[in-house]
């Protein structure tokens, strides 16, 4: 188990340090030290907020054009949690406004009006469905209430392709390229990956706990947020023996 608040390591890219020598060469460093302090806060308050729901967080990776967490259970708590720990990263767009706010006599107009601007931007470009931003794991909380899980998956997939290229569309811009291209590999491992996801969850919920939440199928449906029980063979079975044939059947 974690413990709350522990030190987390922080990764920095070979390319990250080139980036600020070049911003430091060319006048843009100060700007390029805002960005990065908003987005490190971005990602400390999902962080923070995984450690206190007792999450296992690994590190936090920091290249040019962003940053991530690395949580090794997400997806196998409680929906609640995950909602939790997605959403506040765009929440912590409020305390750093806060924080603008309060020192903007401090930091002079131009620096304040870049620096909320950028906030904003980190914010909202978070909050879009493509995986693995922010958007994409909140709908995915959501969409797991209403569609069987894998269902769930493979319909975030789709809706990220299509988000993404919706994006590129309207920024209509090359000099985001390193963005796309970290967003299409992600979205291409993510592609290769959801059914390990899946599967994984399935294992994970064979030895866990149960749920309060309870729903009854027909069918062989595994909604993630309930305790999923199962009409077979003129007998009900619980999710746990469901998953134990699940897993044989998907093997043999």
């Amino acid at each position: 188990m974690n413990k709350p608040f522990k030190k987390i390591k922080i990764i920095v890219h070979a390319s990250t340090i080139v980036y600020f020598i070049a911003c430091l060469l060319t006048g843009w460093f100060k700007e390029s030290s805002i960005a990065f302090f908003i987005v490190l806060c971005h990602e400390y308050a999902h962080t923070l907020t995984a450690l206190a729901l007792n999450y296992q967080v690994k590190d936090i990776h920091l290249y040019p054009f962003g940053a991530f967490v690395d949580i090794e259970d997400y997806g196998l708590h409680h929906n609640w949690q995950d909602f939790m720990v997605a959403v506040s990263g765009p929440l912590s767009y409020f305390l750093l406004a806060y924080i603008g706010n309060v020192t903007r006599s401090h930091l002079g107009e131009h620096t304040y009006q870049y620096y909320m601007q950028i906030n904003t931007a980190v914010a909202l470009f978070n909050l879009l469905p493509i995986w693995p931003l922010d958007g994409s794991k909140i709908l995915l909380v959501g969409l797991s209430y209403c569609l069987d899980y894998l269902i769930a998956l493979k319909t975030i997939l789709v809706v990220s392709f299509m988000s993404f290229i919706a994006l590129v569309i309207y920024l209509d811009s090359s000099r985001y390229f390193l963005v796309y291209g970290y967003l299409l590999s992600q979205m291409i491992i993510f592609g290769k990956e959801f059914y390990f996801y899946y599967m994984r969850l399935l294992f994970f919920r064979e030895k866990s706990e149960s749920h309060k939440l309870v729903k009854f199928h027909n069918d062989y449906s595994f909604y993630k947020p309930y305790q999923n029980f199962y009409l077979h063979n003129e007998r009900i079975i619980d999710e746990k023996e469901f998953i134990n044939s699940k897993i044989f059947i998907d093997n043999e």
